[in-house]
């Protein structure tokens, strides 16, 4: 990743650098210039989700796209891949998103998107990065562009889910909705409602700062609570930007996100629908995950985190199913980026095939224990430097070889280091989850 560019665009703490006006301005300025290349007018798609701050970044964002000739395209609040959809089947040059996902409304961020609806790769990214340190000054176009009305944003999105959706049909089931305060609290509900559920909402009234805020898919206990207090069929929790999906089964226990990954990969190749009879998941996964999916005949393919990883191995090797354990679910013959909204019609189409309830058929995938710590730092120090680490992974090898794992790495979206730990039994993974922790408490203890 370069300076500004993380895993998932560029993200931090909303009118604080780089998340200022100028950084968005300068970001439009850099998008137009890549455009100017092609001496041809061009278009941009811009969409956000309900963070206040969200209205600055739009600001400056469209002042420099509009001084290099680009038009500009408002969706308004909508979900990422709604943005990402938009983008592809109105051929606009970029998309971009303004949105800091699942992060709390003190940050915002910025993601942009080619005109297929994939993120951008990591070449046109490093541009992007060597314009807002270097911004070029090169004369600007006669015709400044436009800002012009797109009609119906949120009613191609819902189009296009429906036509997605092959024919489901939701009636008589009751469903609950948690749209974390963010970009699906409108659309969401229009969606399921249309296709017949029987409807619960919450986490959908917007405020500009309580997205994700104690809803959503990092805070399932409220939705968990509703299904049970209604006793609802399942429950389904979106993020700010409304590309993970997390469920809660019909008895209000949080289903993991790989066993989401292992339920869909088997009846997609229960139904001949998995091309490849693979999938592809990240380094998160968990082991079960993996041993389940090989008892199943299919194969796995692991990338290094971020949805835009799984998706760019899809690509390259025409494989249909991925996603990580956080909630990016990806159908590709679908979508070009993580949908929740999308991932919840394919999953309800699933369970509609069957006669057992989430809670059962989830329940195959035997997950091994395991443990995610998030540490807050200040810096990121190369974790290869920090001796009494390697000793302590050294140790941790020869004493559990291939029947446990840790993984310690930096999140490409906070200043946090994250540590994994899994093994066969909880007593393990406490156990070494507190020696890592406390290994790198001390190591960056100026840091934490």
């Amino acid at each position: 990743m370069g300076t500004f560019f993380g895993t998932d665009g560029i993200r931090g703490r909303a009118n604080r650098y780089p998340i200022t006006a100028d950084v968005a301005f300068r970001i439009g300025q850099a998008l137009g210039q890549m455009h100017l290349r092609k001496n041809q007018s061009g278009s941009i798609v811009i969409g956000r989700d309900t963070r206040s701050s969200g209205d600055m970044l739009e600001a400056g964002l469209i002042a420099g796209l509009l001084a290099q000739g680009m038009d500009v395209y408002r969706t308004g609040v909508l979900p990422t891949p709604a943005v990402a959809h938009i983008t592809r089947t109105t051929q606009a040059d970029f998309g971009v998103m303004i949105t800091a996902s699942h992060n709390p409304s003190c940050d915002n961020g910025i993601k942009i998107f080619g005109n297929d609806g994939y993120k951008l790769p990591d070449r046109l990214e490093e541009r992007v990065e060597s314009y807002i340190m270097n911004p070029s000054r090169k004369d600007l176009p006669e015709r400044p562009g436009r800002v012009i009305p797109l009609q119906a944003p949120q009613g191609r999105y819902i189009d296009y889910i429906k036509r997605s959706s092959q024919g489901l049909k939701l009636n008589g089931m009751k469903i609950v909705l948690d749209c974390a305060n963010g970009a699906a609290y409108d659309v969401a509900p229009w969606i399921f409602q249309e296709l017949g559920a029987d409807l619960i909402v919450i986490g959908d009234r917007p405020t500009g700062q309580n997205i994700n805020n104690n809803c959503g898919a990092t805070a399932p206990e409220q939705l968990a609570k509703t299904v049970k207090d209604n006793n609802a069929d399942i429950g389904l929790a979106f993020d700010g930007d409304a590309d993970r999906l997390v469920v809660v089964d019909e008895c209000g226990d949080v289903v993991s996100g790989d066993a989401l990954l292992g339920l869909c990969a088997a009846k997609l190749k229960e139904h001949g629908e998995l091309r490849g009879n693979t999938a592809v998941v990240t380094v998160m996964s968990n082991l079960g995950l993996h041993k389940y999916l090989e008892s199943k005949g299919i194969s796995t393919i692991v990338t290094n985190v971020g949805d835009r990883n799984v998706i760019k191995e899809m690509l390259e090797n025409d494989f249909n199913f991925g996603g990580e354990e956080s909630g990016h679910i990806i159908f590709s013959d679908y979508a070009s980026t993580g949908d929740g909204i999308g991932s919840a019609i394919q999953l309800l189409h699933i369970l509609s095939q069957s006669d057992q309830p989430i809670s059962k058929l989830s329940k195959e995938i035997e997950l091994f224990p395991s443990k995610l710590t998030n540490l807050n730092i200040g810096h990121k120090l190369p974790l290869e430097e920090i001796r009494p680490l390697q000793k302590l992974n050294n140790q941790f090898a020869k004493e559990h070889g291939d029947s446990a794992r840790y993984l310690i790495r930096y999140s490409g979206t906070e200043n946090k280091v994250r540590i994994l730990v899994e093994a066969e039994t909880q007593e393990d993974v406490d156990k070494w989850s507190g020696l890592y922790e406390s290994c790198l408490i001390e190591a960056l203890k100026d840091e934490v």
